[in-house]
């Protein structure tokens, strides 16, 4: 759970750095895993910074919840 006045920043699109990790999400959600993800950017200062990944349906519906938050 992340606390909403940690989040800094929420963008669209964006995949795990680890090679391993991201091509698990490829598997698993297909090629376009990156049009269909958000990634939220949070921490207590700009130094920690946390990533959290975030992978929708389809690419319509992360662009719908990017407009939301």
């Amino acid at each position: 759970m992340i606390e909403l006045c940690q989040v800094s920043d929420i963008r669209a699109g964006g995949v795990p750095k680890d090679a391993k990790l991201a091509n698990q999400l490829v598997n698993r959600h297909g090629d376009n895993v990156e049009e269909k993800s958000l990634t939220l950017c949070s921490g207590t200062d700009y130094i920690n910074i946390n990533y959290l990944h975030v992978i929708c349906p389809s690419p319509e519906v992360a662009k719908v919840r990017l407009k939301f938050l």
